[in-house]
């Protein structure tokens, strides 16, 4: 997300563009604009977040990979439902980028057409298909929901 964040600053301003993350980032990422701790799982705290900074757009990347199932799933599905939830009530925009992760060996390759059978064989690759799920549904109640 860092990548993404310095061109965002590019174009919007350094101030403009807010980093979050549950642990400390190194000191190059700290340093280079606004950062607020912040877990997707709690919903209170990024909700207020969100009000309180005038957030128009969030940017979706949390994830845990399947090393801690339990937490992958809490992660990656609950946050996700955290954060179209807070998108919905405060007419925040929402990007949720999706993966490679999501299909799985038995889905058409070269290139993968944008609908097909996706048999992911990870959570990470669930969830991630879970998502794009949800932005459909999503896209139908508000037109501010992206997922690519």
């Amino acid at each position: 997300g860092f990548g993404l964040a310095q061109l965002l600053r590019k174009s919007f301003g350094r101030n403009n563009v807010n980093l979050s993350d549950i642990r400390r980032p190194p000191d190059v990422i700290f340093e280079s604009g606004p950062f607020v701790f912040a877990d997707v799982l709690d919903y209170k705290n990024l909700r207020e977040l969100v009000v309180n900074n005038q957030i128009t757009w969030l940017i979706h990347y949390s994830a845990v990979s399947e090393a801690n199932g339990p937490l992958a799933r809490s992660v990656n599905i609950t946050g996700l439902h955290n954060v179209l939830g807070i998108a919905l009530e405060n007419s925040v925009r929402l990007f949720v980028a999706s993966t490679i992760g999501a299909f799985g060996p038995s889905s058409p390759r070269n290139p993968a057409p944008d609908l097909c059978v996706q048999r992911p064989q990870t959570i990470y690759g669930v969830s991630k298909v879970h998502a794009e799920l949800m932005g459909e549904e999503s896209q139908s109640v508000s037109n501010s929901v992206t997922t690519v």
